[in-house]
């Protein structure tokens, strides 16, 4: 009897070691050192318990939705950024284009719009942000309404198809991993070409495909089938010549995925790393399980070859890298 009050007594299998081990596809016990006789071996040690999706499905954007990705990408200080890298990769993408006070600037891909704010800031830029999903694009204007930015960072939302953007207004447009989610990218590209200066500055990163071959591979298959509509992604090589066709000097199309994967990583490490027994009720399990199936699978797909990371910089001209 003795012996099994010990048991009883022992902690189970933290969270934090059952998520570690959930995401490189381990037995939580293989994480437990062999001397560690402090903690239970459970009959099912690997199971994160994860709700059923409730009967009437919650507004995607969601406030505990928006909490919990700016606390994963943004950290403690830094409440406005739900994509990786924080502010720091935005501003570090921006200054190849070379931003002043006098310059007009577009983010079309401005999501909760931190990162657009933040180049106003940092530049003294005059920025219009765009974000294909209206209810995002109405929070991030309601933030920059908030920070008295409703002028300097406007944002409003628009249609892949039809921006509906004036001829030569931008000396640079900004646009981060959105344009593999629209079916037209050749559209968009034009619009973005037609609506730059004369050499006018584009950067941009996306996801793109190894080779055509790529979308048969299990990994990126897996990914792909997770959105609600089936991106159909470029390969490196269409990106380079779509950019080139339009009579662009091309001056960087690289291979980021490396650090973009690290930048990931690093940030779900540090949120993991950082919950406390009292943050792990059962909304923040459940939110953080499913925003965390769509990061494994598509670090998965990157860690294939097969899926990259792009980041491409070109201005309005004729000469090119290719």
């Amino acid at each position: 009897m003795a012996n099994s009050e010990e048991v009883d007594e022992k902690p189970k299998i933290p969270f934090r070691t059952r998520f570690h081990a959930w995401w490189i596809g381990v037995d939580p016990e293989d994480l437990i050192e062999d001397n560690d006789d402090d903690v239970v071996i459970e009959e099912n040690p690997e199971a994160i318990h994860i709700d059923p999706e409730p009967e009437e499905p919650q507004e995607y954007w969601n406030p505990d939705r928006i909490s919990f990705l700016t606390r994963l990408w943004g950290g403690e200080d830094q409440d406005e950024i739900i994509t990786p890298g924080g502010l720091d990769y935005t501003l570090m993408l921006a200054k190849p284009m070379a931003l002043d006070s006098t310059k007009t600037v577009l983010d079309l891909a401005a999501s909760l719009g931190g990162g657009t704010r933040a180049l106003a800031k940092e530049f003294g830029v005059w920025i219009e942000g765009l974000e294909y999903d209206a209810d995002l694009a109405e929070k991030a204007n309601e933030l920059s309404v908030k920070y008295g930015m409703d002028r300097r960072a406007p944002i409003t939302s628009f249609n892949p198809e039809k921006i509906g953007l004036k001829d030569a207004r931008y000396d640079a447009i900004i646009m981060r991993e959105s344009n593999y989610l629209y079916k037209r990218k050749d559209l968009v590209l034009k619009q973005i070409y037609d609506a730059l200066k004369p050499s006018g500055h584009l950067m941009m990163t996306d996801f793109a495909l190894r080779s055509q071959s790529s979308p048969d591979n299990p990994d990126v298959a897996k990914w792909l089938d997770g959105h609600k509509e089936k991106p159909m992604l470029w390969s490196m090589d269409e990106y380079k010549r779509n950019v080139v066709k339009m009579r662009m000097n091309l001056h960087v199309h690289e291979d980021r995925t490396d650090e973009y994967r690290i930048q990931a990583l690093t940030a779900w490490a540090d949120y993991v790393g950082t919950l406390t027994k009292e943050d792990l009720t059962r909304d923040i399990v459940n939110q953080l399980m499913d925003e965390a199936q769509y990061w494994l699978r598509l670090i998965r797909a990157m860690e294939s070859g097969e899926v990259r990371f792009l980041r491409v910089h070109a201005t309005k001209g004729g000469e090119s890298i290719l």
